[in-house]
């Protein structure tokens, strides 16, 4: 389109011509003249927005190639993601509780169905969810590094989605009934907090009142867009 905006006055009669020209004198050539002058420019900044369309196209059109080809860190095939909102309902948390259970038992009796989870926040879905770890608890670190992306999720979550599980163990129901809650950690997100340590069975205290015990550690993937990786991340 820019293309064909920026060359269709070039097919127009912008140049005088020799016989129309002659027949001209004083102030009428002086405008032939003018008119010549004003149509080049006219042509000349047409080509030229033409160009910069042109060049914004292709540059528009490459981006989207790398962001539908780069690595999200989970397998983006036959993934379908489905947000719902029970509380609408009216239902309380015990009801809520026995709601996403029956919802997942149902999902993981069909036969097409390979694996199935909950996680308060979707994978690309541009939301996120975080703590920050107190200063006194983790003074080394960084205000950047001592905020911690969280998602809760339910078993099977790294199954359905394909994420790797680099060591470790995945949730169990009984994890829940724990004093210390039990977490998974991001591969960046434990070279962080536990340099050169191994993060399973460590102990990530986040304030005075709330922390996790490390069974697993998870490969480090895209969660709230694809322009945006959140490397410190646990899930719980």
């Amino acid at each position: 389109t820019g293309l064909l905006i920026g060359a269709a006055p070039a097919f127009g009669r912008t140049e005088l011509q020799p016989n129309d020209a002659l027949k001209q004198t004083g102030i009428g050539l002086e405008r032939a003249a003018h008119k010549f002058r004003f149509g080049r420019a006219l042509v000349t900044l047409q080509v030229g927005i033409a160009v910069v369309l042109v060049a914004g196209s292709m540059l528009f059109v490459r981006t989207l190639q790398n962001l539908r080809w780069q690595n999200l860190g989970f397998d983006r095939n036959n993934i379908v993601f489905v947000s719902i909102n029970a509380t609408k309902a009216g239902l309380r948390q015990t009801q809520l509780a026995q709601l996403y259970t029956e919802l997942l038992r149902g999902l993981r009796r069909d036969r097409q169905v390979r694996a199935a989870s909950l996680t308060n926040v979707t994978q690309i879905g541009g939301g996120l969810s975080w703590e920050t770890l107190k200063p006194e608890l983790w003074p080394s670190l960084t205000a950047r590094e001592r905020m911690l992306y969280t998602h809760e999720i339910s078993p099977q979550y790294f199954q359905t989605l394909g994420l790797r599980l680099l060591r470790g163990r995945d949730f169990i129901g009984s994890d829940s009934l724990n004093a210390v809650p039990a977490g998974i950690l991001s591969r960046s997100a434990a070279q962080t907090l536990f340099p050169g340590q191994d993060p399973l069975g460590q102990i990530l205290r986040v304030n005075a009142t709330t922390s996790y015990r490390i069974v697993g550690e998870v490969d480090d993937a895209k969660y709230a867009s694809l322009r945006r990786c959140a490397h410190h991340d646990l899930q719980e």
